[in-house]
């Protein structure tokens, strides 16, 4: 697909002129993530579970059928060089689909069928999305901002950095260094679109009677830390912080909004507690204060000035979008 966001990009909007509410969301990462057999075994072979799979593994005719189809899916993928093991197992984790099979002393669909045999395992496929189209599509009116993944498993230490790092690498990569999209209409995406997206009215900007849901940034200092080598690097926040220097995240600031889109109680004691946020812009002392002592929602105060506004949604007027 090199090359074709363009056409995606019609289908969306044509399907939207005729009143879908269709959107999408992204992140700004060329690996991918799913399972070995899912990159390296045909359906026609998996259909039935793992344990129907792994019998047909043991058909003379059948291994000879994948020895050449397995290689055949992994050519599309960059080869076994580009899939890598993000799988808890120690003896995968870190290493390459080319190592592996090394290792074992198999060729590779030899070597998928042994791993496979213990257990379907998570991969990434490097370097497969390209990211000319994924900077044509950030710049599309009804693209979301997202991770399009789970919570890394215990022991991995191997594992895909979207989960910490796909919010500020977007901000870093598509808005600040090499701009594509306006700093405005990249937090748009990561707010006020995805509530507006799910139907939830009072979250997503800063409003009167709006929930404050408010992450605060240095724009100088916004960045993705998290790595394909050092993939456990939450980038840093004000007022509470998700990891210090080679520690893993235990701890985030905020509440955890639970029952599907239904709102999140307030904390015992906490009805009237202030909320306030600190846009912070290095070089100069624009800091400006938002404070709330109502439920927690937003009351925007006689001190919040143009500078401040000036970070909003571009498609929101003169109202500044927040990461919620």
């Amino acid at each position: 697909n090199y090359g074709k966001a363009a056409q995606a990009a019609r289908i969306i909007n044509e399907a939207r002129a005729r009143g879908v509410n269709v959107m999408a969301a992204q992140h700004p990462y060329t690996a991918t993530q799913s399972s070995l057999s899912a990159y390296t075994i045909p359906r026609w072979a998996s259909v039935g579970g793992q344990a129907a799979m792994r019998r047909r593994f043991e058909h003379p005719d059948t291994a000879r059928m994948l020895d050449v189809q397995t290689l055949e899916m992994l050519d599309i993928r960059g080869g076994a060089e580009k899939i890598l093991f993000v799988d808890r197992r120690p003896e995968l984790n870190g290493k390459t689909l080319a190592q592996v099979a090394q290792g074992l002393g198999l060729p590779v669909p030899a070597a998928v069928r042994r791993v496979l045999a213990g257990g379907n395992a998570s991969v990434m496929n490097l370097d497969l999305y390209d990211l000319e189209n994924a900077k044509y599509l950030a710049q599309q009116d009804w693209m979301m901002t997202c991770t399009d993944g789970r919570t890394p498993p215990p022991g991995a230490e191997i594992v895909h950095p979207r989960p910490y790092g796909a919010f500020t690498r977007k901000l870093r990569l598509f808005a600040l260094e090499d701009p594509v999209i306006t700093l405005p209409f990249a937090v748009r995406g990561m707010t006020s679109l995805a509530w507006t997206f799910l139907g939830v009215p009072d979250r997503g900007l800063i409003k009167p009677g709006f929930y404050a849901d408010i992450a605060v940034f240095d724009v100088a200092r916004i960045r993705d830390r998290a790595t394909y080598e050092e993939p456990h690097r939450a980038a840093p926040v004000l007022g509470g912080h998700g990891s210090r220097a080679g520690e893993r995240p235990v701890r985030v600031p905020g509440r955890q909004a639970h029952g599907g889109l239904g709102r999140a109680a307030d904390p015992p004691g906490r009805k009237d507690a202030a909320t306030t946020l600190v846009v912070r812009y290095s070089g100069n002392a624009r800091n400006k204060t938002v404070r709330d002592r109502s439920q927690n929602r937003l009351s925007v105060h006689p001190r919040l000035g143009p500078g401040v506004r000036g970070c909003g949604g571009e498609s929101q007027g003169d109202r500044l979008t927040t990461r919620t």
